[in-house]
């Protein structure tokens, strides 16, 4: 019983004993989500090099009863700043990356949850691709550096069906194939 009773009283003391979490302040580049267009032959369809690309069709989004048209080259996908301070995202809708050649949906704050919200992406003729997005932002604690570090997960569905193998910020998490 003794035993017991010094092993609780040096369990409380080294609980006591423990440091105070060093206050960390985080500020969390935009998210956002990159989709490959491509054509049966895996030809990029936003690729302006390649004659039979998209760019000209009348493409535009849907999103809670908004439509967005596709902004282009004229007005491109901004890249990050280069800057300490991000600041908020202001959602743009749907735009090209001149860069990577892909199509982009956002931007979105990281620090704040999105449930599952839809968007459609109208290619003309008819045709349609359902793109639905979630993002979730938790905190974990670090042992060794004393602080808490956030952790960032996404989740990504066309068409309906969940896409298991996309990461965010690895570009691009989507692929789209469209029949020319």
């Amino acid at each position: 019983m003794k035993k017991l009773f010094f092993f609780l009283i040096a369990l409380m003391l080294a609980g006591a004993c423990q440091k105070e979490k060093i206050p960390m302040i985080w500020d969390m580049s935009f998210s956002y989500i990159d989709i490959a267009v491509v054509d049966a032959n895996g030809n990029n369809l936003i690729d302006p090099d390649f004659e039979g690309n998209i760019l000209n069709d009348e493409i535009t989004m849907e999103h809670d009863g908004t439509i967005y048209e596709l902004l282009d080259e004229n007005s491109p996908y901004d890249p990050m700043p280069q800057t300490k301070f991000i600041g908020p995202a202001t959602f743009r809708g749907l735009m090209t990356n001149p860069q990577t050649h892909t199509l982009v949906i956002g931007y979105f704050n990281q620090e704040f949850d999105v449930e599952r919200t839809e968007y459609t992406i109208h290619w003309g003729e008819g045709k349609s691709s359902r793109i639905a997005y979630s993002q979730k932002l938790d905190w974990k604690y670090n042992r060794k550096k004393n602080y808490d570090e956030p952790v960032f997960s996404a989740r990504y569905w066309l068409d309906g069906n969940e896409i298991s193998d996309a990461k965010p910020f690895a570009n691009p998490q989507i692929t789209i194939i469209l029949p020319r």
